[in-house]
């Protein structure tokens, strides 16, 4: 009896050693997934970083991002030359260039205050006035002027149009891709204008020039009519 209990005992022993070392295993596992899981939300929280704005990225981390009306300033960038330009280059020639050309222009956007929504082609679309300030206007035209001056390095032009006003901003997409974004009357502006614009030119609308009237003196008036939008006083800026 007392040997089969020793026996009993000797396996139980044995048992529980060996769940010990399961047990540390495990956690040693858990500790190393634990580990992997943080590395890959701060590098998924750094693309954040580099694709919207630093506050915007945080309500996305923490799911509180709602759609809201802001007030801003919208700027429309198209390439006239360009197609013609590329036309013999090879694709990835084509890519380097914009790659450099898109890198200039970004920058210019960054240190003046805005934010590349998005390329669109050899397109921009930036946004001023996300962080809530008020020279949003102001900062989005000293960008197109200087974004235009840094146009005499490449063998292609530019054309700018800016609108200010209220538009909506927030996440839109399906239930499984959805992203950041901007809609309403003043993006639609914008794009307008650009298409209206001539090659080297910045054309803001009625709002923004109303806005910076009195920080910029070289203005000149003319009438459009944007398709969907009826015919509008717009104005050309002289930069150069």
């Amino acid at each position: 009896y007392r040997e089969g209990i020793e026996s009993q005992l000797t396996t139980i022993r044995n048992y529980v050693e060996t769940l010990e070392d399961k047990v540390i295993e495990r956690t040693a596992q858990l500790n190393e997934a634990k580990k992997d899981a943080e590395y890959w939300q701060k590098e998924t929280e750094k693309l954040l970083y580099t694709m919207v704005p630093k506050h915007i990225a945080e309500q996305m981390v923490r799911g509180r991002l709602r759609a809201e009306e802001i007030s801003g300033t919208v700027v429309f960038t198209d390439l006239t030359g360009f197609t013609e330009f590329s036309r013999n280059l090879e694709p990835q020639q084509v890519s380097d260039v914009l790659t450099k050309y898109f890198t200039t222009m970004s920058r210019i956007i960054s240190e003046h205050g805005g934010w590349v929504n998005k390329f669109m082609g050899d397109g921009i679309l930036a946004l001023f006035g996300l962080k809530g300030e008020d020279d949003y206007a102001e900062k989005a035209l000293k960008a197109s002027i200087a974004m235009q001056r840094a146009m005499h390095q490449y063998t292609w032009q530019k054309r700018i149009g800016i609108a200010s006003g209220k538009f909506i901003t927030g996440e839109f997409g399906t239930e499984d891709l959805r992203r950041f974004d901007c809609l309403g009357h003043v993006v639609n502006l914008a794009n307008r204008l650009q298409s209206h614009a001539e090659s080297d030119e910045v054309l803001v609308c009625s709002d923004t020039y109303n806005m910076i009237k009195d920080e910029f003196e070289s203005f000149e008036a003319r009438k459009i009519s944007p398709k969907g939008i009826g015919e509008i006083v717009v104005y050309s800026v002289d930069y150069k």
